[in-house]
C-alpha cells in the first residue's frame, strides 16, 4: 500500500510539473499570452511546458528524450522529438505553426540545439517554403535564442525572411522581432515580453505593429494528489487593445493512470479602442491517460482562454512517448 501511494504521488508530481505537456494541456490551462504574441500554438509563459522550447530553446535541456504526435484544435497535425547527442539536446519538429501570409499550407520545419556550459543555452531555426503555383509562394525563416542564467530566463527571436509572393509582380514582406524574460521566484513565475512586427506590401509603405505584456503565474499543491495553477497580467497592442486575463486551473490524479484537469479564463478587461470584446469568460476540461512510458493528453469540447477551436469530444489529442 505504501509503495502504491508513493507511486501515485510521483505521478501526480510529474503531472503538475507539466514537463510532458502538449497543445491539449495548453488548451485547458491557457498560456498567459492572450494575443499569442510569444507562445503561438502551444507553450506557456506562466508555467513550465514542453513547448516553451519554441520561444526559449534552452528549455530543451530540461525536457528531452521524448516524441510527440498530435492533432490540434484547428484540425491540423504536428509532431517532433527532442533527444540527446554528444552531451547536447537536439530536436526536430514539423508543422508547429503557420508562418506564412498567403494562405498556403507552410509546413514549417524547426531544428533545435541546446546545451549546458554552466549557463543553459539553446537555439531554434525555423524554415518553410511552399508554392501555390508559378507566381504564388510563401517563404519564411526565423531564429530564436534563449538562456537560463540562474533563475532568470531571457529569450530573443527574429523573423528575418518573410516573403509572401501573391503574383508575378507583387511580393509582400514581413519581419518580426521579439524578446522577453521569465523569472523563477519559488512558486511564482513573473514574466514580461514585447514583439514588433513590420509588414511591407509591394510598392507600399511599411506598417508596424507591436504587442507587449507582463504578468505572473503560480502553481501550488492542493492536497497530496492535486495542484492549483493561476495567473494574471496586463497585455496591450498598438491597436489600442488592452487585456487583463485571469487563468485558474485545477488538476488532480484520479487514478495512477488518469489525470483530470479543468480551468476557467476570465478577462477582467478586454477592450479595443474603449469597446469591449465578446467572450470574456471561457471554461475547458481535459486530462491525460498514462500507459507506462506513453501518455495521451486530450481536451474535451471547445478550446478556451487563449486558444480557439471547435466543439466536440477530444478536440485536441496528443500521443507522447518519453524515455
Amino acid at each position: 500500500m505504501k509503495r502504491f501511494t508513493s507511486l501515485c504521488m510521483v505521478l501526480a508530481a510529474l503531472a503538475s510539473s507539466n514537463v510532458f505537456a502538449s497543445d491539449a494541456i495548453t488548451t485547458v490551462m491557457g498560456n498567459g499570452d492572450p494575443n499569442g504574441a510569444i507562445t503561438g500554438p502551444g507553450g506557456s509563459l506562466y508555467y513550465n511546458h514542453r513547448y516553451n522550447i519554441f520561444y526559449n530553446p534552452s528549455y530543451a535541456n530540461d525536457a528531452k528524450n521524448w516524441l510527440i504526435v498530435e492533432r490540434n484544435a484547428a484540425g491540423t497535425a504536428s509532431g517532433g522529438f527532442v533527444g540527446s547527442a554528444m552531451n547536447m539536446s537536439v530536436g526536430a519538429f514539423f508543422n508547429r505553426n503557420s508562418v506564412g501570409g498567403s494562405g498556403l499550407t507552410t509546413d514549417p520545419i524547426d531544428i533545435i540545439v541546446a546545451g549546458d556550459a554552466g549557463i543553459k543555452w539553446g537555439a531554434n531555426l525555423s524554415y518553410s517554403k511552399n508554392r501555390g503555383g508559378p507566381n504564388v509562394s510563401d517563404t519564411s525563416m526565423a531564429a530564436k535564442l534563449g538562456a537560463q542564467i540562474g533563475d532568470i530566463h531571457p529569450f530573443i527571436g527574429m523573423q528575418f525572411v518573410g516573403n509572401d509572393k501573391v503574383s508575378a509582380t507583387a511580393t509582400n514582406k514581413t519581419t518580426a522581432f521579439q524578446a522577453g524574460v521569465r523569472y523563477m521566484f519559488g512558486e511564482w513565475n513573473p514574466y514580461a515580453y514585447v514583439k514588433q512586427t513590420g509588414f511591407t506590401p509591394q510598392g507600399g509603405l511599411k506598417a508596424k505593429s507591436s504587442q507587449y505584456g507582463l504578468g505572473v503565474g503560480r502553481t501550488v499543491k492542493a492536497g497530496e494528489m492535486s495542484s492549483l495553477s493561476y495567473s494574471f497580467g496586463v497585455h496591450g497592442t498598438n491597436a489600442q487593445r488592452w487585456t487583463l486575463p485571469i487563468d485558474l486551473v485545477f488538476e488532480t490524479e484520479f487514478t495512477s493512470w488518469l489525470v483530470g484537469r479543468a480551468g476557467v479564463n476570465h478577462r477582467v478587461v478586454d477592450r479595443t479602442g474603449g469597446v469591449s470584446n465578446a467572450n470574456n469568460t471561457t471554461g475547458r476540461a481535459g486530462g491525460t491517460f498514462k500507459f507506462g512510458k506513453a501518455e495521451m493528453d486530450f481536451a474535451v469540447g471547445g478550446a478556451g482562454g487563449d486558444d480557439s477551436g471547435t466543439n466536440g469530444l477530444f478536440t485536441t489529442v496528443a500521443l507522447v512517448y518519453h524515455w
